[in-house]
């Protein structure tokens, strides 16, 4: 009896001890279906506890921070170039742990990846567990836009376009850059910052961002460099703003000058049209609409992973309780070709509603040509204001269809907003624009621009 008891507890013992070697070795990486040759995405999965921020590398390169993407939970990157794989990854959790994961990622399709590791056990080098599923790509349903990134832009991104957490109700916040207005919000994931990523893209990335962070999705096709439509083509620019804020100071400033600039503003309640306006959004909106400002309702698609019905619901909202509204800014969009017929059909839904004329689409990158027959305007670029210069011009932009792209860029100086402005005009096929001092992160679009009202006046210049 006693060797019978004996040989029982061993097995639990070294049951137990396998058991917790597994706990402790069970870092997931999920790489984001929608991550392209320039941009990647991916969320930390059972690592025990939160992981705070994330360092990549890419083959023959230098460690570089990624976004972070709050509302939708991943962490994006967005390259210049077409990236270089396998990369590696640093990550750190909250309690100061570091683990250095080599040759990790070896593909934008490499759906979830078994690291085999823990913060627990340092290093590791050309992880070899095979993938077990793909990636996540549902995101949360309470984002803040982008963008950015008006979460990636918007302004997400997963704007989109970098992310935020969902805001209380009553105040709004910025979306990814990921692609947020991702990217980042707005975006990824402008998080989202809004306009993102994958925090909730504030608007506009996203992943935003953009969001905050913004989610740039382009494909190879799309970014195909091509020579600027001619000089003089960019006459007539008008404002694409982020207002992410719950009504007040910032409102009063962007009716102020209405009338000196055509604006459209981004009107933004709950990462989406929450429950309806209360007072102040009637309030304002009537203020807004007195000054000549028109207004389109933020919701995010998640770069197409959100049901149709899910998003439309939204749409339904804001056609049937905002009667200001003239439209909507779709937040996170994918801008691959296998995503062209799903905004194909809300932009018919968009377009169909009574009195509205404005489907403004960011992906806050040059998506493929088939995107044009798919919104009405398109955030071709979200992205840090230095970067805009040298930026993809879309290869289907002409002086007939100008008005059909607008450009969102941040963390620009005063002077660093003329020189925006001036390249969105020497472009040539930039008919939005709009661009801020506010920095690539959860808050990109958190506040209007510091120099709102002068920005207003130079565009209205050129």
């Amino acid at each position: 009896m006693k060797i019978i008891v004996s040989l029982f507890i061993c097995f639990i013992v070294a049951f137990a001890t396998a058991d917790s070697a597994a706990s402790a070795s069970s870092i997931q990486l999920d790489v984001f279906s929608g991550s392209n040759p320039w941009w990647l995405a991916f969320s930390v999965r059972n690592a025990g506890v939160d992981t705070t921020s994330v360092q990549i590398k890419e083959a023959q390169s230098s460690w570089k921070s990624m976004d972070y993407s709050r509302g939708w939970g991943y962490f994006t990157y967005s390259s210049d170039t077409r990236m270089n794989y396998p990369v590696s990854v640093i990550l750190t959790s909250v309690n100061g742990k570091q683990i250095t994961l080599n040759n990790v990622i070896t593909s934008t399709s490499a759906g979830t990846i078994n690291t085999g590791a823990s913060y627990d056990s340092g290093s590791v080098s050309n992880p070899t567990a095979a993938p077990t599923s793909k990636a996540a790509t549902t995101a949360p349903t309470s984002k803040a836009a982008t963008a950015a990134p008006a979460t990636k832009t918007a302004t997400a991104a997963p704007t989109a376009k970098a992310a935020t957490a969902a805001p209380a109700a009553k105040v709004a916040t910025a979306a990814p850059t990921s692609k947020p207005t991702s990217k980042a919000a707005t975006a990824a994931p402008t998080s989202k910052a809004a306009t993102a990523s994958p925090t909730s893209k504030a608007a506009t990335a996203a992943p935003t961002a953009k969001p905050t962070s913004k989610a740039a999705t382009a494909s190879p096709t799309a970014k195909a460099a091509t020579t600027a439509p001619a000089s003089g083509c960019s006459s007539g620019m008008k404002l694409l703003v982020p207002l992410y804020q719950y009504p007040g100071a910032a409102w009063d400033t962007v009716a102020a000058s209405g009338r000196t600039v055509a604006t459209v503003a981004i009107i933004n309640p709950s990462s989406g049209p929450g429950n309806g306006p209360d007072s102040a959004f009637n309030t304002y909106m009537t203020k807004l609409h007195n000054a000549g400002v028109e207004m389109i309702g933020y919701v995010h698609t998640s770069y197409g992973a959100r049901s149709a019905s899910e998003v439309k619901a939204e749409i339904d909202i804001y056609a049937s309780q905002f009667p200001l509204v003239v439209g909507i800014f779709l937040d996170e969009v994918s801008a691959t070709q296998d995503k062209v017929s799903y905004y194909t059909s809300l932009y018919t839904y968009i377009m169909g509603m009574p009195g509205w004329k404005y489907d403004v689409i960011n992906p806050g990158a040059v998506p493929v040509a088939g995107y044009l027959n798919a919104a009405t305007q398109i955030v071709a670029f979200e992205d840090a204001s230095s970067k805009f210069a040298s930026s993809t011009n879309p290869s289907f932009a002409t002086c007939s269809n100008k008005d059909k792209f607008a450009v969102i860029t941040y963390g620009a100086s005063s002077s660093g907003m003329q020189s925006a402005v001036n390249t969105a005009k020497s472009k040539g096929y930039y008919g939005w624009v709009y661009v801020t001092d506010g920095a690539s992160g959860c808050c990109t679009y958190n506040t209007i621009a510091s120099y709102y009202a002068s920005m207003a006046s130079y565009v209205a210049a050129n």
